[in-house]
């Protein structure tokens, strides 16, 4: 274990299928939800949703939005933190089905931004969402310090949060940042700000269980795949994988090649650049 780590809605046009070994790709993509749709999700997602007015204006430096189903959030105005809160708290990223876990699940949360996911699944969970053991990764600094001003600001005490990227073997990594915060790169040996980067297999105890794995990690999660993926197919149960690329890229569909043996595949949606696949370990 390396040092210092563990211290410490229904919208119609999503896609859900199963992939299934030895078939052509399957092809879908998600119709963008229109200005309506849009102002309909924020409604329904946040109960002070007129502050966002004041949020895209800049008028403030922080926006705290509360959650209509528990839980609140603090953004940055003028970032694409509250459009991060909307998709995910509103169930419109990720499908619910997959986060509803067992008293005393253990989860590893990848890429873990601000903490929207954390806010979602504890919505899911709520009759025993503190007897969940949950690990939020986040390399970005900024990120990494909105995080914990939101762990610290619900009361999720049960949360171990790590300043470092989920990478398919420890070491310095360096992130490659875009003009987005949600979107940095961990790419080795370039990029415009060095952080750490730990292997689950490194993280991890020997034995241990990971009951929900989510990665959104920007593209590294081929790495992931490629260097680290003992302890996905023998410690993991599930996986909701955000994948970065064309559905036909050789990338991607050498990622499904590789794991059709050892998981169940549940195609989410899939646009043009990613797409959201959750996987259930056949073990």
């Amino acid at each position: 274990m390396p040092k210092d780590f563990r211290k410490g809605i229904d919208l119609g046009s999503r896609v859900k299928g199963s992939v299934v070994a030895d078939t052509a790709p399957m092809i879908f993509f998600v119709l963008d939800l229109g200005l309506l749709g849009k102002i309909d999700l924020v409604q329904r997602t946040l109960s002070n949703w007129p502050l966002i007015a004041v949020d895209k204006s800049g008028l403030k430096s922080n926006c705290l939005y509360r959650l209509r189903e528990g839980g609140r959030m603090l953004c940055r105005s003028r970032t694409t933190d509250v459009d991060t809160v909307v998709a995910l708290v509103s169930g419109y990223e990720y499908p619910d089905f997959a986060l509803r876990l067992e008293p005393r699940a253990t989860v590893v949360d990848g890429g873990a931004n601000i903490g929207a996911f954390i806010a979602r699944l504890m919505q899911l969970n709520v009759e025993h969402a503190e007897t969940f053991s949950i690990h939020a990764f986040e390399a970005h600094p900024g990120n990494y310090r909105q995080l914990l001003e939101n762990l610290e600001l619900n009361d999720w005490s049960h949360v171990v949060p790590q300043n470092a990227a989920i990478t398919g073997r420890s070491g310095s990594v360096r992130l490659q940042e875009s003009t987005r915060a949600d979107s940095v790169r961990a790419v080795p040996g370039e990029g415009d700000l060095e952080v750490a980067g730990v292997a689950l297999s490194d993280y991890w105890r020997e034995g241990e269980i990971i009951d929900l794995l989510k990665l959104d990690i920007e593209g590294g999660e081929y790495a992931v795949f490629n260097d680290d993926y003992e302890i996905l197919k023998s410690r993991v149960r599930r996986v909701v994988l955000e994948y970065h690329g064309n559905w036909n890229e050789p990338r991607v569909q050498g990622l499904l090649k590789r794991i059709r043996p050892d998981f169940e595949v549940d195609v989410i949606w899939i646009r043009p650049v990613h797409g959201v696949l959750v996987l259930r370990n056949r073990a």
